[in-house]
């Protein structure tokens, strides 16, 4: 997947799921709306952590690779 459809991915499930919750009067359009907002939220932090991981090994590597020269 195009790394800029990736990134805005979870901006796009969020105002789907904002529109589903204003725009329908379904009940079962708001739970959709509702499982969409959820849904984008735990995938912006989720990578959010896993970014952090990431940068954090990145960081405990380079101190080692300068402790061992």
């Amino acid at each position: 997947m195009p790394e800029p459809v990736y990134e805005a991915l979870p901006y796009v499930y969020a105002c789907l799921g904002i529109g589903l919750l204003y725009l329908l009067d379904s009940g079962v359009m708001a739970v959709m709306g509702f499982v969409l907002l959820v849904s984008a939220g735990l995938i912006v932090y989720m990578r959010n952590s896993a970014r952090k991981r990431a940068y954090q090994a990145r960081l405990r590597k380079k101190q080692r690779d300068w402790m061992d020269s």
